[in-house]
């Protein structure tokens, strides 16, 4: 198995709002470019994790991109509450959102992003890492490995490192 790395974080990263960004260098400088909408918590305990992917969001799609008139960003906060998030992707889409990006904890989005993949809303998550219906989906697209991917990366460096032990010096011996 291949050890991910924070580079290969980034890469994916930067390939999905390529993804999102690319349509729009292929349509005529007249035809609009779908509305964007980013739900995430952007007040209370979870706040610093729906702020800092917003902030992603606005700098890597705030700007003009390729010629094009920069896409119309929507924000919501969903106060990292499932019932708000799932509200939120409905208003989004209510709206004429087919693209949400969801800067929300794993627990938030337990109700949204089934909601918006049956949908069809094209889902990308920074965040959700948590097994919830939908994952599977062809409209999701994740940075994040899922927790049970986590919990076999660390099983697997345990293991690893149970035949070497240290020699009370900060070095190591076998």
């Amino acid at each position: 198995m291949k050890k991910n790395t924070p580079r290969d974080g980034w890469f994916i990263a930067s390939s999905l709002f390529m993804l999102v960004l690319m349509p729009g260098a292929f349509m005529a400088c007249s035809a609009p470019q779908p509305a964007i909408g980013f739900v995430g918590p952007l007040t209370g305990p979870s706040s610093a994790v729906g702020l800092g992917s917003r902030n992603g969001v606005l700098l890597a799609l705030g700007s003009t991109t390729l010629g094009t008139q920069a896409p119309e960003i929507l924000i919501k906060d969903d106060r990292n509450d499932p019932d708000q998030c799932l509200s939120a992707v409905q208003e989004l889409n209510a709206e004429g959102c087919s693209i949400v990006i969801l800067g929300t904890p794993s627990q938030a989005a337990t109700k949204a992003l089934p909601w918006a993949v049956e949908h069809s809303m094209l889902v990308l998550s920074p965040t959700v890492s948590a097994p919830i219906r939908g994952t599977e989906s062809e409209y999701y697209i994740y940075i994040n490995a899922n927790s049970s991917e986590y919990g076999k990366t660390l099983a697997t460096l345990a293991f690893q490192g149970q035949g070497e032990k240290k020699d009370g010096h900060g070095g190591r011996r076998s």
